[in-house]
């Protein structure tokens, strides 16, 4: 027995010895600009993967930063904590010449990076050329709760960034999927990509979305142009002007409700370009000068676009063109319900709140002849029925959402790559050293044993 608890007592400590040796968390660190390092660029250098560096408040001035490794730059307060860049000036050809711009001030080549609390400044130099202030190229990138100077714009490119709750003077970009744009202020904003969230910004520009199956939820934008876009569901968003088919590009199988299109402007929805499209339970306000929907474009297709339960108010032609209008044309109900048209003048004799007579969607388009005889004016042109109108307005507000299972996106978001901010896991060779060790522990037991009971 005192041989048995003897061998017992080895492994134990064997057992010991080895744990010391497994891998363990590791702890990232916290370095404080400027106690650690007097520089934001020095501490950058120094630092490695899923450090965080922490910058207290003060104006700090950098040439540029470049980020090449996963880690976290955090500023103390955003409107105390500045970083004004000096970038320098480098030779670039265009058309041909030699000119001078300025260098990009925050170049991020890394994935995993977080950006936040940070109020990011430029030297005011800014040629016609210029490059961008901020461009990133990595996944899970993160920039959030910042606040962009004059003539800081941003060039994002991957997948999985949020960017979140900044305030930017001028524009942005962004190319990838999966991504999270949120509670941002921006002049304006170009998204490239699938499967992103673009939620409750306030862009004082257009919205240009160019990609697939993206939610594009309660913003504020002075124009959305969609070009090249299919499967979206844009909804509950405010807007002056909405482009669908920009450049000619057609769009397919969106479904646009419960959005506020209000004027003034020339044209509130122009369904220039694609088919399939759904549009529902929109305002459609205020465009006196100008038509409430204009279909197609001078050699544009727009054709089997269906509107229904949409309010027209107050617009000088609800449906209009100024174009040869091509394709088989447009729906104006949905086979039980059309939409409110302020101008119908016809009764509801069993008060169902649908009209008794058909609605003309008639407005007017540019010709420049009939029957061989030219006229180069504008003419009467009916662009469709709507079989079912509405006899009263509902206010937008008060549709459920349940409309919004009409569309579901065919696969849930997947789980996000993870960020400087999460706990490390231990790599594969972590896992391998320990399993070898604990192999090895074993059989060094299993030989001491098998040697006590030879020696008895």
């Amino acid at each position: 027995m005192g041989k048995t608890a003897a061998l017992l007592l080895v492994l134990v400590l064997v057992v010991s010895g080895i744990a010391a040796f497994l891998p363990v968390k590791g702890e990232y660190r916290k370095i404080v600009v400027p106690v650690d390092y007097s520089t934001i660029q020095e501490a950058i250098d120094a630092a490695s993967e899923g450090d965080t560096i922490f910058v207290k408040k003060g104006i700090y001035q950098e040439e540029k930063l470049e980020i090449g490794k996963s880690l976290s730059l955090v500023g103390e307060d955003a409107e105390e904590t500045e970083i004004y860049f000096v970038p320098p000036l480098v030779d670039r050809q265009i058309l041909g010449a030699i000119i001078q711009v300025r260098s990009t001030a925050l170049l991020i080549y890394a994935d995993n990076v977080g950006i936040s609390g940070l109020t990011l400044k430029t030297k005011e130099y800014v040629p016609i050329y210029d490059m961008d202030a901020l461009s990133a190229n990595g996944d899970g990138i993160e920039i959030i709760d910042n606040i962009m100077g004059k003539d800081f714009n941003l060039n994002l490119k991957g997948d999985q960034l949020s960017v979140i709750g900044n305030s930017l003077s001028t524009g942005m970009q962004a190319r990838g999927s999966n991504q999270t744009i949120t509670r941002n202020v921006i002049l304006a904003f170009a998204s490239y990509g699938n499967w992103s969230k673009i939620l409750k910004n306030v862009i004082n520009g257009p919205l240009t979305l160019r990609g697939s199956h993206n939610l594009i939820d309660g913003n504020s934008f002075v124009a959305i142009r969609l070009m090249d876009s299919h499967s979206n569901l844009i909804t509950n968003n405010t807007v002056t002007f909405m482009h669908v088919g920009y450049e000619g590009l057609a769009c397919t199988n969106n479904t646009i409700s419960k959005n506020s299109i209000i004027g003034p402007d020339n044209r509130g929805i122009l369904m220039s370009a694609g088919s399939n499209n759904l549009f529902h339970d929109n305002l459609v306000y205020n465009y006196t000068d100008g038509y409430g929907v204009a279909i197609g474009g001078n050699g544009l297709v727009a054709e089997n676009n269906v509107f229904y339960r949409n309010l027209f108010v107050n617009n000088d032609l609800h449906v209009s063109a100024r174009w040869e209008v091509a394709g088989a044309g447009n729906f104006w109900d949905n086979g039980e319900e059309g939409n409110y048209w302020d101008d119908y003048t016809g009764s509801d004799s069993n008060m169902d709140g649908i009209g008794d007579v058909p609605y003309m969607v008639e407005g007017y388009k540019w010709v420049y002849e009939v029957d061989g005889v030219v006229v180069d004016e504008l003419v009467s042109f009916v662009f469709g029925v709507d079989n079912y109108p509405l006899m009263f307005p509902s206010s937008i507000e008060d549709f459920s959402s349940e409309l919004l299972d009409e569309v579901q996106l065919p696969t849930p978001y997947p789980e996000p790559i993870p960020t400087p901010y999460d706990e490390p896991q231990q790599t594969e060779q972590d896992m391998t050293a320990g399993a070898i060790l604990a192999v090895t522990s074993i059989v060094v037991f299993l030989g001491l044993l098998f040697y006590s009971i030879k020696r008895r």
